[in-house]
């Protein structure tokens, strides 16, 4: 079973390599029918962009950050009318390790132990 999904796994990354180099031939072929001067305007147009572009972008993350500063103290979800900010309260955590020792002398404990629902996490491993 493992090898079936190895298999699985190997194919993703595949398709995501395949699409990367769809994406450079894409724009090699770009280059190639723009002709010259119409490269260098539009060079030229995402130069000007550019610095207009990343000062909006600061300003967002300024401001992002600023809000969720304020949804903490708050310390409820805020819906706005196009963007929600929810507060999310911090993960109520047990020492394990300790909580099993304590359930040998008390074994009463054994019902209150549960066990979060696995899941997973699929990421590029970029070696």
């Amino acid at each position: 079973m493992s090898e079936e999904i190895r298999d699985k796994i190997n194919r993703l990354a595949e398709w995501q390599a395949r699409k990367d180099l769809l994406d450079l031939d894409k724009q090699a072929q770009l280059k190639q029918i723009i002709p010259a001067d119409i490269a260098q305007l539009i060079a030229d147009l995402e130069f000007e962009y550019k610095a207009m572009l990343d000062a909006l972008q600061a300003n967002i993350e300024e401001l992002t950050e600023e809000i969720r500063q304020a949804v903490l103290q708050h310390g409820e979800s805020i819906r706005g009318d196009h963007i929600d900010v929810l507060f999310v309260p911090g993960k109520l955590t047990w020492d394990t390790n300790r909580l099993l020792d304590l359930m040998q002398k008390y074994p009463e404990l054994i019902e209150c132990y549960k066990q979060g629902k696995s899941y997973t996490v699929v990421k590029s491993n970029k070696r």
